[in-house]
């Protein structure tokens, strides 16, 4: 499984595949995988709205200089 993976699965509204993809990718560290599934959670896209899921990934992808993930923590630190 790919990043290119989750990107098709979302594409095509399959999104518990997609988050099931991301989150492979991103406890494997995968900065891009968690930037995403971060604003998954957070925004409610394709997935339950969860805020505390959210931030974790997304601050997480924000540390490795993610600028989506950066602005999404800006966001919710406001």
């Amino acid at each position: 499984w790919g990043i290119e993976d989750a990107k098709l699965a979302i594409k095509a509204k399959s999104y518990n595949e997609a988050v099931e993809i991301l989150k492979h990718l991103a406890i494997n560290h995968d900065t891009q995988a968690q930037s995403m599934l971060g604003a998954m959670y957070w925004f409610g896209e394709g997935t339950a709205l969860n805020l505390e899921e959210g931030e974790k990934w997304s601050r997480l992808a924000a540390a490795k200089g993610d600028h989506q993930a950066i602005k999404l923590v800006h966001t919710i630190d406001e």
